[in-house]
């Protein structure tokens, strides 16, 4: 029998798993992370724009090679890049 609680993360054993834990085991989170998921928001937003990776990144202060890395996820966002590309887009950060 399943039984869930408050979190609904109670197995069929009665043990519990934290849900990064159960999304890591189903194979959601293997390689996927925030830089990466950043990344993906601004190249759409990038292609629906017109922009490149050259202007991104003189917004950012960078190359656009490293603009480029940081869309690719190789190199981590600040708050500070998150602030300066959602200002650069004309939207709120909570939308990268």
């Amino acid at each position: 029998m399943v039984v869930r609680g408050d979190t609904g993360n109670v197995t069929a054993g009665g043990t519990r798993q934290n849900p990064p834990e159960r999304l890591r085991e189903s194979g959601v989170l293997s390689s996927y992370r925030a830089d990466g998921a950043v990344g993906v928001t601004l190249n759409q937003l990038m292609f629906r724009n017109g922009i490149t990776r050259k202007q991104l990144g003189e917004a950012l202060g960078i190359t656009g090679p490293a603009a480029g890395r940081k869309l690719r996820g190789e190199i981590g966002w600040s708050l500070t890049d998150l602030f300066i590309a959602a200002d650069f887009f004309h939207i709120e950060v909570t939308e990268l």
